[in-house]
């Protein structure tokens, strides 16, 4: 989201934001004490997360960078993305890895 951790890599790419939300659901979960954002896409409760939708067509290069950024905890998962002016796409979101 702008303004966030991660836009020391995303300001590489000149994209932009833009307010959008998924289908899912959202809990907060502690693991050693750091608190993590755990969004599952694939629930039977299906509310809206609202976010941000960043775009850029240099995203594609960044994604390396993007990934050891957010490290072992998070896993990058493909999802539908609706925007405010109605519109869906398929994006990436990081979602907690509870495998790890």
């Amino acid at each position: 989201m702008p303004a966030s951790r991660n836009n020391n890599i995303l300001k590489e790419c000149n994209g932009y934001w833009q307010k959008a939300y998924i289908y899912g659901d959202l809990k907060i979960i502690k693991i050693k004490n750091v608190r993590y954002f755990a969004v599952n896409i694939k629930s039977q409760i299906k509310k809206k997360i609202f976010g941000y939708l960043f775009s850029s067509y240099l995203l594609n290069f960044l994604w390396s960078k993007l990934d050891k950024f957010e490290g072992t905890n998070y896993r990058r998962v493909k999802t539908k993305v609706f925007t405010y002016n109605y519109k869906n796409t398929d994006a990436y979101v990081y979602a907690l890895n509870l495998n790890e």
